[in-house]
């Protein structure tokens, strides 16, 4: 079921097939780092232990927030590409220009929307980054061809569900205003970070939405039934619904700007409501 949403989320974006793999640019959280945090210093939010990656090649922790290979990969993957593109912060001299013409990863475990959201590389330090990324690739081709370039790439956000913790941790409970505010203050900061990359040479967008973070193991953990925690679900669907009002209002109005949206709230839901479906039938635990 992932998978195939994976596969329909980049066909709506015309790449399956092209007869050339366009770049992928990616931003966003723990849902698309593949290591950025490794080269982060302090106590921030890291992967690159076990048990993470045991289902990866060699069962190798890579810094993804994962057991294996997680969503950005299998976009990539789809795409053409024969690995996801490598973390911003692990480009040495010698490796930087030979990447940053194929895709960067610049997502960052623990980052959300807003400035105030964790203590890792924030949206706003992700677009900085990139900026820099653009200012190479110009500076090697020439603007012209730089904006052709990005034109045709693939531009990846997976971002708002550390948002929602951070907010739901310090003022629950929340009333229906409160939440509705901050649901604003989120759409209003994401179209600026949209806007940016538009304006950076972005015109294809994946945009991957907020699962349902209620759902989440350690949500669920601090509920004393040990159920799903319904308002931090609502969150994820009330921003869920004003980001495809947002991006459609930005295609319509944008030249050239086009986006396809992947719902991960409708995977994890269809998941949780259908686990004897998956793998053939067998239980996670039972599959090999």
């Amino acid at each position: 079921m992932a998978l195939i949403s994976l596969v329909v989320f980049v066909l709506l974006l015309g790449v399956v097939g092209a007869s050339t793999v366009p770049p992928v640019y990616i931003f966003g959280d723990s849902t698309a780092d593949v290591g950025n945090n490794n080269f982060l210093p302090g106590n921030t939010a890291k992967a690159n232990f076990p048990h993470n990656g045991i289902d990866f090649p060699h069962q190798k922790a890579t810094g993804r927030f994962s057991n294996g290979f997680n969503g950005v990969d299998f976009i990539a993957k789809t795409m053409g590409h024969l690995r996801s593109p490598p973390p911003f912060l692990s480009f040495t001299n010698t490796t930087y220009h030979k990447h940053i013409f194929k895709g960067v990863n610049f997502a960052s475990g623990g980052s959300g929307i807003l400035d105030s959201t964790g203590s890792t590389l924030t949206m706003r330090m992700q677009l900085k980054h990139f900026s820099t990324v653009r200012s190479n690739i110009s500076a090697r081709v020439g603007e012209k061809a730089a904006d052709e370039i990005l034109s045709k790439s693939i531009f990846i956000v997976s971002t708002g569900g550390n948002d929602m913790f951070a907010f739901f941790a310090q003022f629950r409970p929340v009333n229906t205003t409160q939440r509705e505010k901050f649901v604003a203050t989120l759409i209003s900061n994401y179209e600026d970070h949209v806007k940016t990359l538009y304006n950076l040479g972005a015109r294809k967008f994946a945009i991957i939405g907020v699962p349902n973070v209620g759902c989440c193991p350690s949500i669920r953990s601090s509920n004393p039934t040990g159920d799903c925690i319904n308002d931090l679900n609502v969150y994820a669907s009330e921003f869920n619904e004003a980001t495809k009002s947002l991006m459609h209002k930005l295609s319509s109005n944008y030249k050239g700007m086009k986006h396809a949206i992947g719902s991960t709230y409708e995977v994890v839901s269809n998941i949780m409501k259908n686990p004897h479906e998956l793998v053939g039938g067998r239980l996670l635990a039972d599959y090999e």
